[in-house]
């Protein structure tokens, strides 16, 4: 018995092995790429039918809220201005900090929600209630209180929140 294998026959089966080997590797790193997809899929649509539907008739309610509530604060402060300045300034402290809950609570709810998701969008949200705070001090420490300008801020903030809120299933697609 002769047993002589060709060169031939060596690099046929080589390259059978090497073709094998390289459709193995493809097939996993097509199966682990399909994988990681269907997981930010489903992350992404969790988000979405879990954090923003469900909440975003109530954001647009807080914020429209918000408005009329900053406008009513600031109405009613000005019954107090020929008054004496310390009972104007109870007043003005009580009104901003009446609001301030109204945001917190609302903020409160919502942000646990978001880090849940991302811990990263979670700070971007806090930032947005944060400078929606800032705001509402700021528009109650002008003696020259412009309602317009404050209704403009209150909904830049909506419009900042919904678009961080956009941004991040944006980026989970």
């Amino acid at each position: 018995m002769d047993c002589k294998i060709a060169l031939s026959d060596i690099i046929t089966w080589g390259l059978t092995i090497l073709g094998f080997a390289i459709a193995i590797w493809q097939f996993r790193s097509q199966m682990t790429k399909d994988r990681e997809n269907r997981v930010k899929e489903n992350k992404t649509t969790w988000f979405l039918n879990v954090i923003v539907l469900p909440h975003l008739e109530g954001l647009h309610k807080f914020y429209k809220e918000l408005s009329e509530n900053v406008q009513s604060e600031s109405k009613e402060l000005d019954n107090y201005t020929t008054r004496e300045h310390k009972v104007f300034l109870e007043q003005k402290g009580k009104a901003i900090n009446s609001l301030k809950k109204d945001i917190s609570d609302f903020f409160d709810f919502l942000n646990p929600l978001i880090i849940s998701h991302s811990n990263s969008l979670g700070k971007e949200i806090q930032q947005i209630k944060n400078d929606l705070e800032d705001d509402i001090a700021k528009f109650f420490d002008k003696e020259d209180r412009s309602l317009d300008l404050i209704s403009i801020k209150i909904n830049n903030n909506k419009q900042k929140l919904l678009q961080a809120l956009n941004c991040e299933l944006s980026v989970n697609k």
